[in-house]
């Protein structure tokens, strides 16, 4: 505790001619009381943006949040697919709640529905996809 003053002051009262009262000082104190800092841990939201609703959870948690799912129609994307997350990918608090909002797939129409992973995916460099796709012998 931090006391930063105290002020006082004297009443005015006609003087003294043996029965008046005699002036009484006042004291009037104002005291500041500061907390410690919170410290905060922060952690990295991962991007689990177009991964299946459990491989979301997984790495969610695996990362120190807390996994909520909210399921949700969603025409562009097919069902069990994270398609955002609420805080978005970066940083946040350690144990805080991580919505990933997940679709339940386009309605049923009949029409063809283009998948934005799908797009993302073609938008990489062929050969890093093929390094991927294909496996390398394991050297002995």
């Amino acid at each position: 505790m931090k006391l930063v003053g105290i002020k006082t002051s004297a009443s005015t009262v006609a003087p003294n001619t043996g029965g008046s009262p005699k002036p009484s000082p006042t004291v009037s104190a104002s005291v500041t009381v500061s907390a410690p800092p919170i410290q905060v841990v922060t952690g990295q939201i991962p991007n689990v943006t177009c991964t299946s609703a459990i491989a979301a959870q997984q790495a969610i948690e695996q990362a120190g949040f807390k996994f909520v799912g909210s399921f949700v129609p969603n025409t562009s994307y097919p069902n069990g697919t994270v398609f955002k997350t609420s805080p978005p990918a970066g940083v946040a608090p350690l144990g805080s709640e991580v919505t990933a909002f997940v679709a339940t797939g386009p309605a049923p129409s009949g029409r063809r529905v283009i998948n934005p992973c799908l797009l993302i995916l073609q938008t990489i460099n062929p050969g890093i996809l093929q390094q991927f796709a294909t496996p390398t012998p394991t050297p002995h």
